[in-house]
């Protein structure tokens, strides 16, 4: 059985209502992001980006090992989905608005949906592990 770790928005985050995710049918709680909204790489500049360039995108968090079924159903009606980046090899299945696979390493993707712009940003990690010296008590993970 798969160990999954959920944590709540912080009360002073605003939460996404984009998009509804589930991690083996427990809600994943998802927050809002400003980002570039368009798909062009740079060096930062050294200045913010304007506003008119950005958009809010939707992005959520969990930790998990084993192997988990992701859900996750959007507000606007599906027609086109991508999963990035293509090298993970996510292939979802379609059912009714809902998109669906299953996810067995810790990885961190995108999720478009009618195209790249308001996507789901997915940061699937792994459960952390500490170790903690008993004579020093100094740790590290």
């Amino acid at each position: 059985m798969p160990n999954i770790i959920l944590y709540e928005v912080p009360l002073d985050e605003k939460k996404s209502d984009d998009f509804e995710m589930l991690v083996n049918n427990r809600e994943v709680s998802l927050y809002r992001a400003r980002v570039s909204k368009h798909p062009i790489n740079q060096i930062w500049p050294g200045y913010q980006r304007p506003i008119d360039q950005t958009e809010i995108a939707s992005f959520g968090y969990f930790d998990f090992e084993g192997e988990v079924e992701i859900s996750i159903t959007p507000k606007v009606k599906i027609e086109t989905v991508e999963i990035l980046p293509k090298e993970f090899g996510i292939e979802p299945t379609i059912k009714g608005n809902t998109i669906a696979f299953n996810l067995s390493k810790p990885s961190q993707f995108v999720v478009e949906v009618n195209g790249y712009h308001h996507a789901l940003h997915v940061f699937a990690n792994p459960i952390p592990t500490y170790k903690i010296d008993r004579y020093s008590g100094k740790g590290n993970s």
